[in-house]
């Protein structure tokens, strides 16, 4: 065991890390915002002719040239008003042209998962995607996982009242009878230009828990999900690995999902210890390695942290970071110049006092046993960027997501919103309903960290065709 010191002085036991943590330096020389990522979506019922805006997306490689970004869909009908989770095709570069824009899950106003007669919205949100790109080696061989892309997302049940057109956060049993994780598989076509899907949707369960109430051998009954997505587990990318949590009990564990080579797709086939619960509530989980260990990092009322040799063996208990008082949803990533950095919003360090704007990146860093955050650097501010919302609107930058590498950069997308909706916000707030003029400001948004050298590619491939 050692003592890791937040810079506060906060001291913390960690079990199981009985080595000094070794971190690289950054490269990182400039994070340059480059505008919409996603303008629109093209799909109908989801364009801006039907209020409805891009919110936040996550990537893959998926060959040489080939990127696959899913994204969700948002309105302004209420709190949290996720929609439709799209994927896109994209050329050459995260941020090439578009070849193709499609459904993989698309939201509906009339939804009866009660089975009873009851209509209800049916949210999709928070997709990730994950997988090892068509043609890539490994070792100098062929990966037989290559070509196989893993999506998920989570679903629930919102009531909605079609008169006045907006939603409301239920209070009854309905979340815990809806809410959920699902996923789907799929690969990138020979054409390279669509995906052809080998899994279709399907309730995202542990390996032999595929009826019941408990949906993995933690027992739980209601799994939320993550904003990161999974990580490699092991070296030939066979494993892959994230955390997510259990909305009811406030608890969070790390999953693993493993590449079946008989059946050729990717199953849920491990559950790890539980973290959190009443007394500390945990959600909205990042997992990144970090000196040769797993830092697991969580939402908590701030930001709380925990490293483990193997989070799968033993997982320690989190450990508040107050050096970072964030309210906003967070999301931690091992960057390509070997830097882990925490992407999220904090009120003390914005210049408006707002919570979810700007968007900041802070360095985790370690030396010896000592683990601390750099100075916290603007991702995107949208009062600097010149966006034409009111205060009065609270606009939000905020959902984070690092895109695999690409050359010397890599691009972070992010969600620009504010907090108004279609009609006034609820007391105390006061917020107004946002106007026609703020409504095509929201979207998919994107900066760029550029680094000082040309990073080794986490891929090589096989041949230079699609």
């Amino acid at each position: 065991m050692f003592a890791v010191v937040l810079a506060v002085g906060l001291s913390i036991s960690i079990a199981h890390a009985s080595d000094e943590i070794s971190a690289p330096s950054s490269q990182l020389v400039s994070i340059e915002s480059k505008g919409m990522l996603i303008p629109a979506c093209t799909l109908p019922g989801e364009t801006r002719a039907d209020d409805v805006a891009p919110g936040h997306g996550s990537c893959v490689r998926a060959s040489k040239d080939r990127w696959i970004i899913a994204y969700q869909t948002r309105s302004w009908r209420g709190v949290d008003d996720e929609r439709s989770i799209v994927y896109q095709i994209r050329k050459d570069a995260p941020d090439g042209p578009v070849l193709k824009e499609g459904f993989l899950a698309q939201s509906i106003n009339d939804w009866d998962p009660l089975h009873d007669g009851s209509k209800f919205v049916r949210q999709h949100g928070h997709p990730v995607i994950f997988g090892v790109p068509k043609g890539a080696l490994i070792d100098g061989k062929p990966a037989p996982n290559a070509n196989l892309f893993v999506v998920k997302w989570r679903i629930v049940a919102i009531p909605y009242d079609p008169v006045v057109k907006q939603i409301h956060r239920d209070k009854s049993s309905l979340f815990t009878k809806t809410q959920g994780v699902q996923w789907m598989q799929v690969r990138l076509n020979d054409e390279g230009n669509d995906i052809t899907i080998v899994q279709p949707v399907k309730p995202f369960r542990q390996k032999g828990f595929e009826t019941g109430d408990a949906i993995c051998s933690a027992k739980p009954t209601v799994m939320n999900q993550t904003f990161v997505p999974a990580v490699a587990f092991d070296h030939a990318c066979t494993q892959w690995a994230d955390v997510n949590h259990f909305a009811i009990s406030g608890e969070i564990a790390p999953l693993k999902i493993a590449y079946n080579a008989t059946a050729r797709l990717y199953e849920y086939v491990e559950t790890g210890p539980l973290a959190g619960g009443p007394k500390q509530r945990l959600s909205e989980c990042s997992l990144a390695r970090f000196g040769g260990k797993w830092l697991i990092a969580a939402r908590s009322g701030g930001v709380s942290f925990s490293l483990a040799d193997d989070p799968f063996k033993d997982f320690p208990t989190p450990v508040p970071c107050p050096e970072i008082p964030t309210h906003s949803p967070l999301t931690v990533y091992t960057c390509a110049d070997g830097v882990t950095r925490i992407f999220t919003g904090d009120g003390a360090a914005s210049p408006y006092k707002a919570d979810r704007n700007p968007l900041y990146a802070w360095d985790i860093t370690a030396m010896g046993n000592v683990l601390s955050f750099g100075s916290p650097k603007v991702v995107f501010d949208t009062f600097k960027a010149g966006l034409k919302f009111r205060k009065a609107v609270a606009p939000r930058v905020d959902f984070g997501t690092l895109f695999p590498p690409f050359g010397k950069t890599q691009i972070v997308a992010y969600r620009v919103a504010p907090r108004a909706y279609n009609f006034p916000y609820d007391p105390p707030r006061k917020i107004p309903p946002l106007n026609a003029a703020e409504k095509p400001l929201c979207g998919c948004y994107y900066s760029v960290l550029t680094y000082r050298d040309v990073l080794p590619e986490p891929w090589t491939f096989a041949t230079d065709n699609r």
